[in-house]
């Protein structure tokens, strides 16, 4: 006769077999002190076993409770919290910092007492970062500088800045964050080698290919590559695998942005590879490996090495799966979603899909808007190309709401671009104009960030950022032949025409130097002719501005290849023609080649 159990008397069973396993599991942590247990769960998750830590922290606090000591109890869960943290379990590492806090302010003030309670605010920092609480996070760690200077903690408050600053350049605030950075830049040199180091050296050496401005650079020796070197260098010497992955990623970054040339540098994108394929080999922590890997992917795509793609993209649809929920795990989701989408049809959409919702609801029970306005913009983009337009305007509209509440810019242009091409594919031309300018004004405040933007955003200028401006002009100029173009939108043309140029000078220098102030054209020539050319898919659109007149439009029907063709040759024409001064011959204007977005580094 099978006897069945009563619930609860069947869920105690489980639990007590769940315990008498992890009893067994770990049968020397309840012989150990609660110092040592403390030591122990350091060790553990400085090799990123993040469960074990947990539960050596978790043995240690209850040991410093019974010992009725609280400021032992309060640091070790705070870094209880942090190991939950990284395990993506952030309900129990809320509680832990909390248990933390309250246990801090039941002491009086002290050194020792500061110190903790910095530890503390800077625990409290770490997870509001990871559930995208910025501002908060910033704030946390502000407030954690401030107790770490009062304990006389030099290592602390330099940790606490290099934090802020890897907000301030997650947020798309690159110079705010370069500025943060070189505030600490002597300080890190003189630090003895440590995790500390190793990450505060690679922050600065992506800092230094975000703002390449010689102003800028000029107090700091080196530039990004010698930088990330010396922080590969550090990591080596303490043994920090995961460090040495970080800056590995970092450097491959670099490398890959060296390939911005006429042609491309075969040299270059074997060091990029070697770097991503070590970064991946050396990495413990499985987020880092899968970063490494996805960015591989992408190169060996670009590179044609078709078999060696297919290879490294089965490892990593093999492994995504088993990455800790977190924010760091699911931006690799999506930056794998945008590959794909882009790349179609390395896997089928059903794939594509299945990837995107399980990272939504991933995002949705750590409450992460930002990943959520990631997952739901590249649902939308993956209906877009199957031309699926309400599925596609509804779930860009939904990333659109979530990206402009978190003030996040360089989010809510891509949305608000990708909306108005749907807009267009639908046939309400009036509202996708309308969506068209307002992508422009977000651009607008981006401006002084795109100008400090990293290397390979700059030179995809012309696919992330010019396209919007001719798509707009476009639509400003498209019209039946036997109807005359409004004079209002030829106005408009002209002046989305001159904030590109403007755009492209700011992206040319690389900062946001170029002052424009409106100047009528009476007051420059009375005489002169203003002419404002833009090369479209299908056509040349001409607008021409004379003084006193109306603005006249031609349009001359020509492919864009063709005409891109007949320009190339004008360059080379007027390369070979000698120069004045003898054998010298003058260089033509050569454009960058294009490359695509990455991953952005840890």
């Amino acid at each position: 006769m099978v006897v069945k159990m009563k619930r609860p008397l069947r869920l105690l069973l489980i639990g007590l077999l769940v315990l008498a396993i992890a009893l067994q599991s770990h049968p020397a942590i309840a012989q150990l002190t609660p110092t040592e247990q403390f030591h122990q769960g350091q060790q553990a998750y400085r090799n990123s076993q993040y469960t074990q830590a947990a539960d050596l922290w978790q043995a240690a606090a209850e040991g410093f409770a019974t010992a009725e000591a609280p400021l032992q109890q309060a640091m070790t869960q705070s870094n209880r919290g942090l190991a939950y943290l990284k395990l993506g379990r952030y309900n129990e590492a809320a509680t832990a910092i909390a248990t933390a806090r309250e246990l801090i302010q039941t002491l009086s003030e002290s050194p020792q007492q500061q110190q903790v309670s910095a530890q503390i605010l800077s625990a409290q920092g770490q997870l509001q970062q990871a559930q995208g609480q910025s501002l908060e996070a910033i704030q946390s760690f502000i407030q954690a500088e401030a107790s770490y200077a009062t304990a006389d903690d030099v290592a602390g408050v330099l940790r606490s800045q290099l934090n802020q600053a890897q907000i301030l350049r997650l947020q798309g605030q690159q110079r705010q964050a370069y500025r943060r950075l070189n505030q600490v830049a002597e300080q890190l040199k003189t630090l003895p080698d440590s995790v500390l180091k190793a990450n505060g050296l690679r922050q600065l050496g992506n800092a230094l290919r975000f703002v390449e401005t010689v102003d800028e650079t000029k107090l700091l020796v080196g530039d990004a590559e010698t930088v990330l070197q010396t922080s590969l260098a550090v990591a080596r010497a303490i043994d920090a695998p995961n460090e040495q992955s970080a800056t590995l990623i970092s450097l491959g970054n670099t490398a890959e942005a060296g390939q911005v040339k006429e042609s491309t540098d075969a040299a270059q994108q074997s060091l990029a590879l070697a770097y991503y394929t070590d970064a991946a080999a050396i990495a413990i922590d499985p987020t880092l490996r899968l970063q490494a890997q996805v960015n591989r992917l992408r190169l060996l795509q670009s590179g044609d090495h078709q078999s060696e793609a297919e290879f490294q993209l089965a490892e990593i649809l093999h492994s995504i799966e088993t990455l800790p929920p977190g924010r760091r795990g699911l931006f690799v989701r999506v930056n794998l979603a945008d590959f794909l989408i882009s790349h179609r049809p390395l896997v089928s959409d059903r794939a594509i899909a299945d990837l995107l919702a399980e990272t939504l609801q991933q995002a949705q029970a750590l409450s992460d808007e930002l990943i959520h306005s990631y997952a739901l913009g590249y649902l939308g983009k993956l209906y877009q190309s199957d031309s699926q337009w309400l599925e596609a305007t509804d779930l860009t509209r939904q990333a659109l709401r979530l990206s402009q509440s978190l003030n996040a810019h360089s989010v809510t242009y891509r949305w608000q671009w990708q909306l108005g091409q749907l807009l267009v594919a639908q046939g309400d031309t009036e509202t996708a104009i309308n969506t068209y300018q307002e992508t422009l004004e977000t651009l607008e405040r981006l401006r002084s960030d795109l100008a400090a933007i990293n290397p390979e955003v700059r030179f995809s200028f012309r696919e992330g950022i010019e396209p919007i401006y001719r798509e707009l002009v476009s639509l400003l100029l498209e019209s039946d032949e036997t109807v005359p173009i409004p004079q209002a939108n030829l106005l408009q043309a002209r002046d989305v025409i001159e904030s590109l140029q403007v755009a492209e000078l700011v992206n040319f220098f690389r900062a946001d130097c170029v002052v424009t102030t409106p100047v009528e054209l009476e007051q420059v020539d009375t005489n002169a002719l203003v002419i404002y050319p833009i090369i479209l898919p299908d056509r040349l659109e001409v607008v021409v501005s004379a003084p006193g007149q109306p603005l006249q439009r031609v349009r001359i029907p020509v492919a864009e290849a063709t005409l891109n063709q007949t320009l190339d040759d004008l360059r080379h024409a007027i390369s070979q023609r000698p120069s004045s001064n003898g054998d010298r011959k003058e260089r033509a204007i050569i454009e960058p080649i294009q490359i695509p977005p990455k991953l952005t580094d840890p």
